[in-house]
């Protein structure tokens, strides 16, 4: 009986938590060889070479093996002076391949990159902190 509660309990907080999907796990990634992300248990996520931040969700209801991070970040020194957009779409593949598919826009469609097949890799558990200097161009430039 204990141990068909422990299993329960299991189920439930991996429902809640992203770190039990199948996906990815949190800590630090580097996207496509250019920015370092932290992704935090919380399903929140914020650049350590880059000021930007999101959130992010492993195997979304409609793309199993996937995860899903998005966010945004303010643009200075760019004749816009406006905001960015970023979304990564982190891939799984069999033997733990994985691949990133990243899109980013400034607001005013100044700017476009959409970067397919980039690779996506775990660094470490425990994050660098937040880089909070100015963005003076695109994560993806």
């Amino acid at each position: 009986m204990l141990s068909t509660r422990i299993i329960l309990a299991c189920c439930l907080i991996c429902a809640v938590a992203p770190v039990c999907a199948k996906g990815i796990k949190p800590g630090q990634w580097t996207i496509a060889g250019l920015q370092n992300i932290c992704l935090k248990p919380d399903g929140t996520w914020y650049g350590t070479t880059f000021n930007f931040g999101g959130h992010w969700i492993n195997d979304p209801p409609s793309a199993k093996d996937r995860a899903a991070i998005y966010g945004g970040y303010q643009i200075q020194g760019h004749g816009y002076q406006g905001y960015g957009n970023t979304a990564i779409t982190i891939k799984t593949f069999v033997h733990r391949q994985i691949a990133a598919d990243w899109y980013d826009w400034f607001d005013d469609f100044s700017y476009e990159a959409f970067l397919p097949d980039f690779g996506a890799t775990f660094v470490k558990t425990e994050c660098d902190a937040q880089f909070n200097g100015e963005n003076t161009k695109a994560p993806t430039q």
